[in-house]
């Protein structure tokens, strides 16, 4: 059962607002603040890179969206914590794998 991390105590169900209270790097609360504005569409790594990164004078890394994806990798433990969960699910067409746009998911809601 997840934790709050507003307060500490044990619930069925996080609420989205209290995604706020988490504790991550910058670079994390900017990309999910980006999940967020999307919820509960998903955004490609693409546009993720773009919101997380528009601060950046220099651009941000080469490689935005491998620099999402890391930052994806990293966050999605402490989103699972509270019963949260980012990811972009694989849809299959013929025998052509696709990737969906990365989304917020309630994980027990």
């Amino acid at each position: 059962m997840p934790t709050c991390p507003c307060c500490g105590q044990t619930t069925p169900v996080v609420n989205i607002a209290a995604l706020d209270h988490l504790t991550v790097t910058p670079n994390q609360r900017r990309l999910l603040n980006a999940l967020k504005a999307k919820y509960p569409h998903g955004s490609g790594l693409s546009d993720l890179a773009d919101q997380v990164y528009a601060h950046d004078r220099n651009g941000g890394p080469e490689h935005g969206s491998r620099a999402v994806s890391v930052l994806l990798w990293a966050l999605r433990p402490k989103l699972q914590s509270i019963g949260w969960d980012a990811y972009s699910p694989r849809r299959t067409v013929g025998n052509i794998r696709l990737w969906a746009p990365h989304e917020l998911e309630r994980l027990n809601a």
